[in-house]
């Protein structure tokens, strides 16, 4: 996970769809440390978050309940602040609206990119919050997602339709580029004919898996 600024622009890398990877995310950029008492933790977290949500509508105050909503996706929620009393799908609903204003504000001063991986392992509930992002959010904001084929004939209507989204298949490995990719990744060529065959089979084109068995040698 990180949660950088490269040049102008703000890279958010993490496997977004886990509540606790966007925790670490949101702590990163706060600069919370491991070792900081919880006070700290969260004057770090609300200056940050008051500061970047300020940034995309500039000179109106910033909603409570949002600025709560999403220390609370960190653990950092109080016991009297305002979503204390809400049913857990309402403070799943407010932490929903709390991530879309805050891509709105992490695009403001700048062009943002979120990259998302393994959306197949996201429970409805966030992806529910990832399309309310996309539809809500506004400003240079570009959200790349990872995600196995089965996740799209689970979700068909995923993330909707429009000028807005873009699918990209990406096809297996011919044999040629696997050969090619085992000879890239190995310090030497010298690998026995019979494994590089059983690599190759178990291996199906997928160039993860390749690695994955090219490391267990």
């Amino acid at each position: 996970m990180t949660g950088t600024r490269a040049g102008e622009a703000l890279m958010l890398y993490s496997n977004l769809g886990d509540n606790r990877s966007r925790a670490r995310c949101l702590v990163a950029l706060a600069g919370v440390a491991l070792d900081d008492p919880a006070d700290v933790a969260w004057t770090k977290l609300q200056a940050h978050v008051r500061a970047t949500l300020d940034d995309s509508a500039p000179g109106i105050d910033v909603d409570e309940r949002v600025v709560h909503a999403l220390a609370a996706t960190t653990g950092h929620s109080l016991a009297d602040g305002p979503l204390a009393s809400l049913e857990p799908q309402e403070v799943a609903d407010e932490m929903g609206r709390a991530w879309a204003r805050y891509a709105s504000g992490c695009a403001a001063t700048a062009p943002a990119i979120w990259i998302v991986e393994d959306l197949h392992w996201a429970d409805e509930r966030l992806l529910v919050m990832l399309e309310r992002i996309l539809a809500r959010s506004s400003g240079p904001l570009l959200i790349v997602a990872t995600a196995r084929p089965e996740f799209l004939e689970a979700h068909p209507g995923f993330p909707g339709t429009g000028e807005s989204t873009t699918t990209i298949a990406l096809q297996p490995l011919t044999g040629t580029q696997s050969q090619e990719l085992i000879d890239g990744l190995l310090s030497s060529t010298d690998l026995p004919e019979g494994i590089r065959r059983e690599i190759l089979s178990r291996a199906d084109g997928n160039p993860f898996f390749l690695e994955e068995l090219l490391q267990q040698l």
